[in-house]
């Protein structure tokens, strides 16, 4: 009988999700807020540095400026510089101390500044084979010293006891299971606990010699080994100071060089890099900005051709959700009054806006089944009729799309000299003996008169298109012009590139044939400071790139996908409230946030609340001896017996073991607690391995993965598996009963103290 074909589903049915990193601002808000991309576009404006494209010289500029004086610290974070997508971290530098352009110390003969940057690498796809790779660089970091929070001391220090007797402990000072002895004269590392009277330090690492061999042990994935510290004596200290990102996976910051990482690190979305540093330009002191910009080598046009493809299939499918509103112009207009729709003028401007900053109102007929929905553009118009001031302007659900399509993009190439955006040479504007008249310095180079007429900044207002150089400074300033330009792709060279010097070599020798040798030498030596010679990953200075404005690229991405905890507030909140973390509790934390996360991410239906994060933290603080890291139940194999099928003592306990497919003798042990809320039985095992669809039944020590044993702790707590409720029946996303959610687990003395915790847990908690 031939063999039956399998029915296939035809490729056209399929609807693929695009792949897409999460994304973040670069600088935190210190509240939760609406509408941010709007407030970052509003802080920008009025700011001629801060522009994307050129800036107020004419030069090439493809970046924006987040300059701190303009987000002011009562409203953002902004020292720090966070990750504006989910990728990772391979090159960087840090300045030992600020460059500066010239030998002298005054500010006005002189300007410091900082080289110093962070390059990150990302990925999106839709569909699957249709990659872009982009990179986002982070210029002008603080200098090496202002790291002051980078500091980890290790101690190595050699074993010294009068009884000869020194013994490892595990995190809640007992004796490790199996004992472990050093004898005196053993060589060890250790961090030194600061806690108060605290007689403990923490144990990194010993060594001993076997034969001819030095072998060095560590503690396991979730064990923490303790030393009581009168026993060693300390041999030397080693402070490693540096970019605290890199001393969180132990790698030595090197200052004044640029790096590219040998192994890159994995970064989020809103995680922080470092701090902003100082950039000045003559006659400026302490002035601290991000340069922050986005760029890719991938053939934009070509992406975005197979996505909208991939789109108009899977939309009709309803496979992929719109995130984003374009509105081109000439769309219709629309002003909502007592719940009529009334058409206005069309729209004269072109609107770009990531669709959780617009707000939606639904207008339902009592005819209508189903309301249809309108969004209010009103906040991005440059002039509106009076009488819609109070209700609003709306366009209707026709212009949703999806930013992974780039709605609006047009893209240009460089044609001209690449260095400014003038038909002539930047060196013939600024030269006092040119022969050009002002109309011919006023002329602009193919590229961007193409631009400028795209843009149509003065046909918006019903007026000819006319660009004078003398007026740049007023060019491209109001928020409503800065989000406008996040519809501008430019094919271009780097203005860090290698070469760079050779550009502004003419420009230079005006400047010299004038005797205005200081000002030639300050423009070299600033431009061979801050030109990136490295070559990794794909990145190459010299390699003209399509830049994109970069909070055009965070619109562009912005689903809404599973909410991110706050790492830095959480950190600084809770040393506020409670005592200093050590470094392996920070890393303990980070990773069952990221647990949580992924959890949720895994889990759509799964409704996460700050006040159910709060009781897991004090839940696993309390199981693990205030270490936040997992633990494995103490005891010997007999202790054990009480759960195996063959050795417990009673028949009511071997029927139990057996009921919870404990079924060979040596089960017991085998599947004894483990993680943050002690999974216990060889049933609990597998059934949380067929959630983490991982094998915990052959492989129990997965369970001591610290993000694996916080995904077993929510799934355990979710599905009743350690109790007979569920979480959900004590906790919700608005109130919480800590008490008698731990009542019947730990009694009422220890519920009270533990519940007490939680709430005060709630305090050092948001969502990102």
């Amino acid at each position: 009988m031939p063999e039956q074909k399998k029915k296939t589903t035809p490729e056209s049915t399929k609807v693929e999700s695009p792949k897409i990193p999460n994304v973040a601002y670069p600088l935190k808000p210190r509240s939760n807020t609406t509408n941010l991309s709007q407030q970052y576009f509003n802080h920008l404006a009025g700011d001629e540095s801060a522009r994307f494209l050129f800036n107020n010289s004419g030069l090439w500029h493809q970046g924006i400026h987040l300059r701190a004086s303009k987000f002011p610290s009562s409203e953002f974070e902004n020292n720090k510089i966070c990750a504006i997508a989910d990728g990772k971290l391979i090159a960087y530098k840090v300045d030992r101390e600020y460059k500066t352009d010239a030998k002298s110390e005054s500010s006005k003969a002189s300007a410091v500044y900082s080289t110093g940057f962070f390059l990150l690498k990302h990925e999106v796809a839709y569909p699957k084979d249709n990659v872009l790779t982009f990179y986002s660089l982070y210029r002008h970091t603080a200098r090496l010293s202002d790291y002051k929070s980078g500091i980890i001391e290790e101690i190595v220090g050699i074993t010294k006891s009068a009884d000869n007797k020194i013994v490892i402990r595990d995190a809640k000072n007992q004796p490790l299971n199996p004992r472990v002895e050093l004898k005196n004269g053993v060589t060890i590392g250790v961090r030194r606990n600061t806690k108060g009277q605290e007689q403990f330090d923490e144990l990194l690492w010993y060594r001993e010699t076997q034969g001819n061999k030095t072998i060095e042990h560590k503690p396991k994935s979730g064990e923490h080994w303790r030393i009581f510290h009168q026993s060693y004596e300390e041999m030397q200290s080693e402070q490693i100071k540096g970019l605290p990102l890199l001393s969180k996976h132990k790698i030595d910051t090197q200052a004044d060089v640029e790096v590219k990482l040998n192994k890159a690190i994995a970064v989020k979305a809103g995680e922080k890099l470092g701090l902003m540093g100082e950039y000045n330009q003559i006659g400026e002191s302490g002035e601290k900005l991000l340069h922050l910009e986005v760029f890719t080598y991938d053939n934009i046009e070509q992406f975005k051709a197979k996505a909208e493809a991939a789109y108009k299939q899977d939309r009709e499918k309803k496979g992929i959700k719109d995130n984003f509103l374009y509105v081109a112009r000439g769309s219709q207009l629309y002003s909502i009054t007592n719940g009529e729709v009334i058409e206005l003028e069309k729209s004269k401007v072109e609107i770009m806006v990531p669709l959780a900053d617009v707000a939606k109102q639904t207008v339902k007929k009592k005819t209508d089944k189903v309301g249809k929905d309108y969004y209010n553009v009103q906040p991005y118009l440059y002039s509106l009729p009076q009488k819609n001031k109070e209700g609003g302007i709306y366009v209707d659900s026709s212009h949703l799309t999806h930013g992974l399509l780039f709605p609006g993009v047009n893209v240009f190439s460089q044609a001209g000299n690449g260095l400014c955006i003038f038909k002539h040479g930047l060196h013939q504007n600024i030269d006092p003996k040119s022969n050009l008249s002002v109309e011919q310095k006023n002329e602009l180079d193919p590229v961007f008169k193409s631009i400028m007429n795209e843009l149509s900044l003065d046909k918006d207002k019903n007026k000819p298109v006319v660009f004078e150089a003398g007026k740049l400074k007023d060019l491209l300033l109001t928020s409503v012009q800065q989000r406008r330009l996040t519809g501008i792709v430019v094919k271009h060279d780097s203005e860090w590139k290698k070469t760079r010097t050779a550009d502004f070599s003419q420009t230079c020798g005006v400047y010299r044939a004038n005797g205005k040798e200081d000002t030639a030498k300050r423009i070299d030596k600033r431009i061979k400071d801050l030109s990136i010679k490295l070559e990794v990953d794909g990145f190459n200075s010299d390699k003209q790139a399509y830049y994109l404005h970069p909070l055009g690229m965070i619109g562009w991405l912005a689903v809404k996908a599973g909410k991110r905890i706050d790492r830095a507030y959480f950190f600084d909140e809770y040393q506020k409230r409670f005592t200093k973390l050590t470094y392996t509790q920070k890393n303990a934390l980070e990773n069952i946030f990221t647990g949580i996360e992924e959890y949720c991410e895994n889990d759509k239906s799964y409704v996460c609340s700050l006040k159910k994060i709060a009781y897991m933290l004090a839940t696993a603080k309390h199981e693990t001896g205030h270490t936040f890291e997992p633990i494995t139940e103490r005891g010997n194999r007999s202790y054990f017996n009480k759960y195996d099928p063959v050795l417990a003592n009673t028949p009511e306990r071997r029927k139990r073991a057996i009921e919870m497919e404990n079924t060979q003798q040596g089960d017991g042990f085998k599947y004894r607690g483990r993680g943050y809320v002690q999974l216990t039985w060889k049933k609990n095992y597998r059934k949380s391995g067929e959630y983490l669809k991982k094998d915990l039944v052959n492989n129990p020590e997965l369970a001591l993965d610290q993000k694996n044993a916080t995904k077993i702790m929510i799934y355990g707590m979710e599905t009743g598996m350690f109790t007979t409720k569920k979480i959900s029946s004590y906790i919700s996303e608005d109130s919480a009963d800590y008490l008698n959610a731990r009542r019947v687990i730990n009694g009422m003395d220890k519920a009270a103290s533990i519940a007490g915790y939680a709430s005060k847990l709630e305090e050092c908690l948001r969502w990102l």
